[in-house]
């Protein structure tokens, strides 16, 4: 990969650094470069892939949300790499986000951490499936919990991977973006190991830890979702037995740490 610079300050001259032996000359400015938005000061960087590592997609729009500038700033890198023609956007907050007011409809995927701080991103994927039906999201994350993926499908997530699988992150995008879904086969595997185990929590069991959670007892529960008394106790010693714990404090930290609540 040939990376250009561009020194605003000096008007128009181009120089290219080779990143193997160092070499540097002058282009023409009539060349075509990329710009990469989302490096600011003096100096804008383009990348112009060689010729065996040209476009593997057509132009496509994709948003990027991610609040690690590094990792945001490299995924980008990547996709631009295997796609010259894409428009990427990179974003740091759903807030941001919302504030420029994008009409989704014109993008053709979604790249989304899902740990934001202080922001409800999975209700911010539930409100895009609700008003953008037609954009894909594929979620780019560190969590390998069940919970989590779990409530990913609920939503309607095309995607999931985890932050360390890079290498899959253009077969990815690719598949989602031509009406697949893609979830890695860490994560694949993962769900049907833990499922083999008979330790996932089933849905009536999480809806009972967020009540939980939230202060409920044995007969609010009960009350609330049309349960017996005995029904409610057995839920709660299932729920103890695969979480491994008799502690609600311990149940209420497991609801934070996989956005039950």
């Amino acid at each position: 990969t040939l990376i250009y610079a561009m020194n605003l300050k000096a008007g128009y001259t181009i120089v290219w650094f080779n990143l193997y032996d160092k070499k540097k000359s002058i282009f023409s400015k009539n060349r075509d470069f990329r710009k990469y938005p989302f490096i600011g000061g003096d100096l804008n960087i383009f990348v112009l892939p060689l010729p065996s590592q040209l476009s593997l997609m057509k132009a496509k729009r994709v948003i990027i949300l991610d609040d690690h500038t590094l990792f945001l700033k490299g995924m980008a890198l990547l996709l631009i790499e295997c796609c010259v023609t894409c428009d990427v956007l990179t974003y740091q907050s759903i807030s941001k986000l919302r504030s420029d007011r994008l009409n989704f409809d014109e993008f053709d995927l979604l790249i989304s951490d899902i740990e934001l701080p202080n922001e409800d991103t999975f209700g911010f994927f539930a409100s895009l499936k609700r008003d953008f039906p037609k954009l894909p999201i594929l979620v780019v994350s560190m969590h390998k919990k069940n919970a989590i993926i779990r409530k990913c499908k609920a939503i309607g997530i095309e995607g999931y991977l985890l932050k360390d699988e890079d290498e899959q992150l253009i077969i990815a995008v690719e598949t989602i973006i031509n009406g697949g879904e893609y979830f890695s086969k860490t994560i694949i595997n993962f769900c049907r190991q833990t499922k083999d185990m008979g330790n996932i929590l089933s849905n009536r069991e999480e809806e009972i830890i967020k009540l939980i959670a939230n202060g409920y007892n044995n007969n609010d529960i009960s009350e609330l979702l049309f349960l017996s008394i005995e029904t409610v106790k057995t839920h709660k010693k299932n729920i103890r037995l695969k979480l491994g714990t008799d502690s609600v404090a311990n149940i209420i930290d497991y609801a934070k740490k996989n956005y039950l609540i």
